[in-house]
């Protein structure tokens, strides 16, 4: 699950950090000896993150905190195996944990949006990414502005994508929202994008002096292709919400929405 290998593989933020004791960590011998399948090794020296593959996670960490409750990274772990099994109120409780235990594990936050997402809890979600937003306005310890946040993960017609959301505006296009889907090879071979190119702005500053002077931008829908097929879905006049954003992807994905033919310069 795309899912579970996201969550897991963020362990290493917290792993690395200080502020964990010795015998508080959770070893890669310990989950060996556990069933566990391990991808890659970790070692404080090198930093190397570990990859696990649940296989009877949530007893092992459910078991683990009982006796390290002070354990920043088995709640972690715990919350991520609470999510692959689809347990998503104990996914909550365990990630609530973090921020007690070490305020600067920011990972806590993105993964409790994840789960709301999940749930459909949008006013729940939607605090999460105010506390994110409100860490990096601040420029508090510890928060990456430059990475995308992976927010949620939904199907349509049986295939799988991911949201990535980033708080400074990503690449060549600007990108405020990467929706992925991945193929068979694990490579992205289409997206939507929401972006927000400076080209674009200029009569949005007319418009809309006041929201302009403010910081306020035009965005766009756009879908893209690996073979550099893209196509214009619809304008924002400000930036949407993520709920609107995932409302209109929808649509698109479900065929409701076309993009404008005159977009796509790989269409013959």
């Amino acid at each position: 699950m795309r899912l579970m290998r996201l969550v897991m593989a963020l362990a290493a933020i917290l792993m690395t950090a200080p502020g964990i004791c010795a015998e508080q960590a959770v070893t890669a011998g310990q989950l060996m000896a556990n069933g566990f399948e391990i991808r890659g090794i970790y070692t404080v020296e090198r930093g190397t993150p570990v990859l696990v593959l649940q296989k009877g996670g949530e007893a092992f960490f459910s078991n683990f905190v009982k006796e390290n409750p002070g354990s920043a990274e088995a709640w972690f772990y715990l919350g991520g195996c609470e999510i692959g099994l689809k347990n998503f109120d104990a996914a909550i409780a365990d990630f609530q944990k973090l921020p007690a235990l070490k305020p600067d594990a920011w990972v806590a936050h993105n993964n409790l949006s994840l789960v709301y997402a999940e749930k459909g809890d949008w006013t729940a979600f939607d605090k999460e990414r105010a506390i994110m937003k409100d860490a990096r306005d601040k420029n508090l310890p510890g928060v990456d502005k430059t990475s995308g946040d992976t927010i949620d993960e939904f199907s349509v017609n049986g295939e799988d994508y991911e949201v990535r959301h980033f708080y400074t505006l990503h690449g060549t296009y600007q990108v405020r929202y990467l929706i992925l889907h991945f193929g068979a090879d694990g490579k992205a071979d289409h997206w939507i994008e929401i972006e927000s190119l400076d080209v674009d702005q200029g009569t949005y500053k007319t418009s809309h002096p006041k929201e302009a002077a403010a910081g306020g931008r035009v965005y766009t829908m756009d879908t893209m292709r690996a073979n550099g097929d893209q196509g214009l879905i619809k304008f924002y006049e400000g930036e949407p919400t993520y709920e609107t954003v995932r409302a209109d992807a929808m649509k698109v994905l479900q065929g409701q929405s076309k993009p404008s033919a005159a977009m796509t310069p790989g269409k013959k």
